[in-house]
């Protein structure tokens, strides 16, 4: 079950769409949802997170003519009366902030989430709203988004979104299992307006043009994870069996003489064994990729039942105060820090006993004669002297009060900033202090943090982990049993494999031939019918073409239609397992057993039984005819 983060802010309240006129004309604005929802699997505990915004995209129809000027009238006026692009940018910076790589982290676990194939989607409103935040009048914002587009979304393209290839997505969605409740409806069907509703608030996102639910979007993940691992696992289980057999081959305990295969009911009994080994090598081979699958990812869902959340909340409030010491630290190289401490001291300064700044004085205002006013004339210009005189005299004081004025100011000011600059050396020595005491928290927290996880894994019970010691033992088992029967020299090294095994028992057993060797041997048998397509001699191709073979190839058909069946009922029982475990109970305790495990385990103990029986009875025979 998908965990939904609901803390995000953005539109609170419902958006209405308005008509108002612009002189003779009207415009009409409408409001529509358009949520961006961000899907992320947690690589370390499995938990399928939702991160969702609650958002609006506005449209508007305007009669006339529309240029630019009556554009911008309408956005100045959508923006006054709804704060619209205020909180667009509200949601997009929440959006940024979140995919920040500190942010991106499991609230559960703190392990950082990942943009890999299986393991993230999103809609394509948050597409939408990192890219188009040109509407936003913020240039931070706007350069931010565009760099993350560019990052993030250029590599990006429809048909293999996120990395995930083309060809598995349209492997998975081909068999409908996801989208066959949402996608193809008519445009005129009630239904179909519901779904693309639910599309607008999140609840519903395409993939590939395909309309799926959230809960089906986390299961195509987990299918396209199955996909890809699978191959690779097969692989590695390929590589483990090669390794294995030449380990094997090096000791003794495979070791036996050579043995006379004149004998036919020697040969028919000793093909038998062989035919039943190989089987089950490969039985086994097709079993364990899925069943390293399911082991991985039980692995993540073990995560799920520590509850340490309050440690990692208490480690996060630890790194919100280390990032506040670097950033001291940060200023402090910059000179950031004591620059502002100056102005902050010197503020303070300016409102308590800061010297007043002396007025200087003002020019007097001196009279004019007039051009007939002769006999004041010379009354005007002593009066004018006179002014003058003491002008200068308040003059040069002022000069003086100015200039005893500045060396205050600036005995001032340097003792502000020798204040300023003591003040932030001893702010960086304590960030510094803090810094290092917070680092050292930290890791405790982090050492305690890991124990207790440690401690919490060893109470969990992983279902799958006894099994997969089970299969490999058996495998291991299985290899020994065939490079013993190998080892007799029985068969020639070229036919040492499943089909051509079962080709020599169904000609000795039918009485088409009596020997290996010889002109009517089966080797030549075997070759003729070869070089007519009678027969398919490769394992792969021949799973392939399971009712090709039914005829020519009847025990070989016999044998891995038994397997298959088996595998089928055994790994459908598996599915049904694991999807009843995914309900958990209990915290940090072991996983609830129920019915449907309980058949699983029944099934799984008669699977390795049988192989088992079969592999005593081969090396049980082996040994009797020996002695």
């Amino acid at each position: 079950m998908a965990e939904k983060i609901e803390r995000f802010k953005g539109f609170t309240k419902e958006m209405h769409g308005t008509k108002w006129g612009m002189g003779e004309e009207e415009c009409n604005v409408t409001f529509e949802r358009c949520d961006p929802v961000i899907l992320a699997v947690c690589p370390n505990c499995g938990r399928e997170i939702v991160a969702h915004w609650v958002c609006y995209e506005n449209k508007y129809t305007m009669s006339g003519r529309i240029n630019n000027e009556r554009r911008e009238k309408v956005e100045k006026y959508i923006e006054s009366k709804y704060s619209y692009y205020t909180m667009v940018g509200k949601v997009v910076s929440e959006i940024m902030e979140y995919r920040k790589k500190k942010n991106f982290c499991c609230e559960w676990c703190s392990a950082e989430l990942v943009e890999k194939p299986g393991y993230y989607y999103e809609n394509n409103y948050v597409h939408d709203f990192i890219f188009h935040t040109y509407l936003i009048k913020d240039d931070n914002i706007c350069n931010e988004c565009r760099q993350y587009y560019d990052i993030h979304y250029w590599r990006q393209n429809i048909k293999e979104p996120f990395g995930m290839k083309e060809e598995v997505i349209k492997k998975l969605l081909d068999d409908k299992r996801y989208t066959n409740q949402y996608t193809d409806l008519p445009d005129d069907d009630e239904r179909y307006k519901k779904v693309e509703e639910a599309k607008c608030r999140g609840e519903i996102i395409n993939i590939s043009w395909q309309k799926m639910s959230i809960d089906s979007i986390f299961t195509f993940l987990h299918d396209y994870r199955e996909e890809t691992r699978l191959p690779e696992l097969a692989a590695e289980v390929d590589q483990w069996i090669s390794s294995k057999s030449e380990e094997l081959r090096k000791t003794e305990a495979v070791q036996m003489a050579a043995i006379d295969e004149a004998n036919t009911d020697f040969l028919k009994q000793y093909l038998y064994h062989l035919i039943q080994i190989e089987t089950d090598i490969c039985s086994l081979s097709k079993r364990m990729p899925g069943l390293y699958f399911v082991q991985e990812e039980n692995a993540r869902t073990k995560e799920q039942l520590i509850d340490l959340r309050d440690d990692i909340r208490q480690i996060k409030e630890k790194h919100t105060k280390l990032e506040k010491e670097e950033n001291i630290i940060g200023k402090g190289e910059s000179d950031e820090l004591w620059k502002s401490n100056y102005e902050r001291i010197l503020n303070e300064k300016k409102a308590g006993d800061y010297p007043e700044k002396p007025q200087e004085p003002d020019y007097p205002q001196l009279e004019k004669a007039g051009l007939f006013d002769i006999f004041h004339k010379k009354k005007i210009e002593e009066e004018n002297a006179a002014k003058l005189r003491e002008y200068n005299v308040k003059h040069d004081a002022w000069k003086k009060e100015e200039t005893r004025y500045e060396l205050a100011v600036a005995k001032i000011e340097q003792n502000v900033t020798e204040e300023a600059k003591r003040e932030a050396e001893q702010q960086i020595s304590d960030a510094e202090n803090g810094k290092k005491k917070l680092q050292e928290e930290i890791a405790s927290l982090n050492e305690e943090l890991e124990e207790k996880r440690k401690a919490q894994r060893q109470e969990i019970q992983n279902t799958w982990d006894v099994e997969v010691q089970e299969a490999e033992n058996t495998l291991k088992k299985c290899i020994e049993a065939k490079l013993t029967y190998e080892s007799c020299n029985v068969v020639f090294p070229k036919y040492r494999n499943l089909i051509a095994y079962a080709s020599f028992y169904e000609y000795l057993e039918s009485g088409r031939c009596d020997s290996l060797s010889g002109v009517n041997g089966a080797y030549n048998l075997y070759e003729a019918e070869l070089k007519q397509n009678t027969v398919i001699a490769q394992l792969s191709k021949v799973l392939e073409s399971m009712e090709d073979i039914k005829t020519n190839q009847y025990v070989a058909y016999s044998q891995l239609h038994e397997m298959n069946k088996n595998l089928h009922e055994l790994n459908t029982s598996m599915h049904k397992a694991v999807e009843s475990l995914g309900q958990i109970q209990g915290a940090a305790k072991k996983i609830v057993e129920n019915s449907e495990l309980t058949a699983y385990n029944t099934a799984a103990t008669a699977y390795y039984t049988k192989i088992n029986t079969q592999l005593t009875n081969a090396l049980g025979y082996m040994v009797a005819f020996k002695s």
